[in-house]
């Protein structure tokens, strides 16, 4: 078989050729319709990193101890693993942050399938640090205008249960 090709002869349609020409564009600059040149917005993962920074301050003011951040297992992931010293719990934290005030509560996103995810995440974690006889404690953190300097935070204690 030929690069590109396929066993009964056909030319394969997602494999280019060398001989294709190059699309020729209108080199000319767009004169009318332009905008006035404008300031980017955060990007969706600032957001998100800046609202990660937020409620680990928040946790730390509150005498957490933040053991992880990020971690992953398989395509899961968790925001926040603290360790919360009275009453001694092990908080797996999933964090929530929007741009704005508007529009539905960040923490109307932690779906029923979110949730899972983070169940699965949190036994990975109980079974490598070998930690399964620690109580355990799923809390989220909302934040609304998180790329303000005054962002609004509510901390759920307790948000969701694991079940089974």
């Amino acid at each position: 078989m030929r690069r590109g090709g396929r066993r009964d002869g056909r030319q394969d349609k997602n494999y280019k050729t060398r001989n294709t020409k190059p699309e020729t564009r209108n080199t000319k600059p767009e004169t009318r319709n332009t905008k006035p040149e404008t300031i980017p917005m955060a990007s969706h993962n600032d957001i998100g990193q800046k609202g990660e920074d937020i409620a680990a301050g928040l946790l730390e003011a509150k005498g957490y101890n933040i053991l992880d951040r990020n971690y992953r297992f398989q395509r899961a992931e968790v925001d926040i693993v603290a360790l919360q010293l009275e009453p001694a719990e092990l908080v797996f934290v999933e964090v929530k942050a929007r741009s704005g005030a508007e529009g539905p509560f960040p923490e109307t996103a932690v779906s029923a399938q979110k949730q899972r995810q983070i169940f699965k995440v949190a036994d990975c974690y109980l079974y490598e640090k070998q930690m399964r006889t620690v109580p355990v404690r799923f809390d989220v953190i909302a934040i609304q205008n998180a790329d303000t300097e005054h962002p609004l935070i509510e901390h759920i204690e307790d948000a969701f249960r694991m079940i089974g």
